[in-house]
């Protein structure tokens, strides 16, 4: 898997939600792979142990991602609207990447029930950086309101983080920034119809 695409211009932070986008389970809600807390590190430390005996360890390709970006000075964050915050954060000091806690490689982490919308806001507070500087992925198609709204490239994730999603990622994000910078693409307010479900299409239109 080349990485000659981290050669060109890199967002200046890159956010990352949590469940189904970094790992393959969710913490607080009903389905097949569901983290019964509290979790114990493995024993090869890519990987925790939850109560229940089950292995959650990062989908394959997340910890050389998030290794990619450190080593080319770009920011990681953590955007995640669980309610399980204490397990979730956890789970991020107890797997390690490079030998240190994957907690030690984020720089902006928001971890708590509400909008994506705010998730960034305090982001881009904390770091300064411009919104058409990040890069985001998440497994939630409504969660691209970060890019309509915001200015924020949002990438969808299907099975988890992978090398090839990330290429396309840094790729989509570079297009997207030059047309933010060359004013041909602007954030757009959403509205939501009263009526209809989160997903997108029909139920939002533009002010």
């Amino acid at each position: 898997m080349k990485d000659d695409f981290l050669d060109g211009d890199l967002p200046k932070i890159v956010v990352f939600d949590l469940d189904y986008t970094l790992w393959p389970a969710c913490i607080s809600c009903w389905s097949d792979v569901n983290v019964s807390p509290p979790v114990r590190a493995g024993k090869t430390r890519d990987h925790v142990v939850d109560r229940s005996g089950e292995k959650i360890g990062f989908f394959k390709d997340v910890a050389r991602v998030i290794s990619a970006l450190k080593a080319r000075g770009v920011l990681v964050g953590a955007a995640s609207r669980t309610d399980a915050i204490s397990t979730a954060k956890s789970m991020l000091r107890l797997i390690e990447i490079d030998n240190k806690p994957a907690m030690d490689h984020f720089d902006a982490v928001q971890i708590y029930p509400g909008s994506k919308l705010t998730h960034f806001s305090r982001i881009r507070t904390d770091t300064e950086i411009p919104y058409h500087e990040m890069l985001f992925f998440d497994d939630e198609s409504r969660n691209k309101e970060v890019e309509y709204e915001l200015g924020v490239k949002f990438m969808f994730v299907q099975d988890g983080v992978t090398w090839d999603l990330f290429r396309r990622g840094i790729e989509e994000w570079r297009v997207h920034r030059q047309e933010y910078q060359s004013g041909a693409k602007k954030p757009r307010k959403l509205q939501r119809l009263k009526g209809f479900g989160n997903g997108y299409g029909d139920m939002m239109s533009f002010e």
